[in-house]
């Protein structure tokens, strides 16, 4: 019955809406857009707590537990949708992930929750709900590495809710949060983008629920940021915490919050010279919302300001190692937890990473970075992605027809920037020590038939390092 309202409720919600208005012209999940039928979704309400009650109560004598019908039903619609490149495919998927996202910002945050029993004890289950943002939600997020407020908030206050069917109520939620942090980390990089907002959100249901402390998860992420707000307006040089990623997210969206533009340079400084693991998740950050910036302007980032501040954080690195060059090396080359971080963006702006590579080398000095051994092969593999993207055209460049933006005219002379990439790499090879060459094959590989003359170039640079190989053989 629950299966059948909601595949009702999905459809009701296409032809009204649609009808009424363009949904592309507020691709948001915000509740506050016409909903429909106010009745049916009473109805739909009152059907899913009693289906969630049920469950609640045959949970103690069950064992295992039983999939949310919802998840069930918004993963068969999706899938009869498919992933194609067609335009027309994309619009369809985004239009039945907006009115998805509705329905469960319209029910009570508990529904995102399941409980199973495990080891004769209750406990916190929320695998669905990590996979939906994992692999639907994720892809759908117009500012790289987090979701919207609304979802965001939604999730956390069903899980404080739930936590209390459990026997160790504070325990379950830290538990949750760190298995978030490796296994849903989009779902964490919105919870630190939106904790100035969520703290009191979050503190006072807790309080209100149990009078208790806060779960030692929650008071992790308010020291957290009641540190970073600290060592911005004071003159500590020194790390407030260890160098985690969550760490430099907190410094990063911190900064992005509340730091004066003109004083953001101050802060790199103050960190010192040992902060390169942490200056470079920081890069990665910078980086994912200068992208966001060039593909969403509508969402008010200036793109200039994003630039400018990756360009700083890129600069202290540089000074530093090579370190930075882990954010834009290819999956499987670079250190895992930076590939753990490439999960928590989508799709698109993993692919408009060579957009952002090239724009900041371009902001610095070249000639200072390509000393570096490792720096030939990302940017050669940077600039072939960039050939791609730009032959790809608009069906690479965007999600839907609601993000025009995304279109490659709009990050500038997309020609310029290619030929620019080229020009630095032809003039760049004979300068790079002969190190870099030594996966030299693989760079021919990359290079393929895209550009014959930058493949001549490598071989001529690196023609010794090809001829031992072969002897090899």
């Amino acid at each position: 019955m629950g299966a059948a309202l909601a595949h009702a409720i999905l459809d009701f919600l296409q032809r009204t809406e649609s009808e009424a208005r363009g949904f592309l012209k507020s691709p948001t999940c915000s509740m506050t857009h016409t909903r429909g039928n106010p009745d049916i979704y009473c109805r739909f309400q009152e059907l899913v707590l009693e289906l969630e009650l049920e469950c609640r109560r045959a949970l103690p004598g069950a064992s295992g537990r039983e999939e949310p019908f919802l998840f069930q039903v918004f993963r068969e619609r999706l899938k009869t949708l498919g992933t194609g490149p067609a335009l027309r495919d994309r619009l369809l998927r985004q239009q039945e992930l907006l009115f998805q996202t509705r329905i469960l910002l319209g029910l009570p945050p508990s529904v995102l929750v399941a409980t199973q029993k495990k080891g004769g004890e209750i406990t916190v289950a929320c695998e669905e709900f990590f996979s939906f943002v994992n692999t639907e939600l994720r892809n759908s997020c117009s500012r790289g590495c987090s979701l919207p407020y609304d979802i965001t908030a939604h999730f956390f206050r069903g899980l404080l809710s739930t936590s209390l069917e459990c026997n160790s109520p504070a325990q379950e939620v830290t538990a949750v949060l760190s298995s978030c942090q490796a296994r849903c980390p989009v779902l964490f990089c919105s919870a630190v983008r939106w904790w100035q907002r969520l703290e009191l959100v979050l503190c006072s249901q807790w309080k209100r629920l149990l009078g208790a402390p806060l779960p030692r998860g929650l008071q992790s992420l308010k020291d957290l940021q009641s540190s970073f707000n600290s060592f911005l307006s004071s003159e500590a040089t020194s790390l407030p915490s260890n160098g985690t990623w969550v760490s430099a997210a907190f410094l990063h969206f911190t900064v992005q919050q509340h730091a004066e533009h003109e004083k953001r340079g101050e802060v790199l400084k103050r960190l010192g010279p040992k902060a390169e693991p942490f200056l470079v998740y920081v890069l990665f950050f910078s980086v994912m919302d200068f992208i966001s910036a060039q593909v969403t302007p509508q969402e008010g980032m200036d793109v200039h300001k994003a630039l400018e501040w990756s360009s700083r954080v890129l600069q202290c690195l540089a000074e530093q190692g090579a370190g930075w060059l882990a954010v834009f090396c290819p999956a499987g080359k670079g250190c895992r937890l930076y590939e753990v971080l490439r999960d928590a963006v989508s799709d698109q702006h993993v692919k408009m990473l060579p957009v952002a590579f090239y724009s900041l080398l371009f902001a610095l000095d070249a000639e200072q970075l390509i000393r570096e051994q490792t720096f030939l092969y990302v940017a050669v593999d940077m600039y072939t992605q960039l050939l791609q993207l730009f032959t790809e055209g608009t069906a690479a460049l965007g999600p839907s027809e609601g993000e025009r933006s995304l279109h490659v005219s709009r990050l500038g002379d997309p020609l310029m920037l290619i030929k620019r990439a080229r020009q630095l790499l032809l003039c760049g090879i004979p300068q790079c020590p002969p190190e870099s060459c030594s996966n030299l094959q693989e760079m021919l590989d990359l290079c393929g038939v895209l550009d014959p003359e930058l493949k001549a170039a490598l071989v001529r640079t690196g023609g010794d390092s090809l001829e031992e190989g072969l002897l090899l053989f």
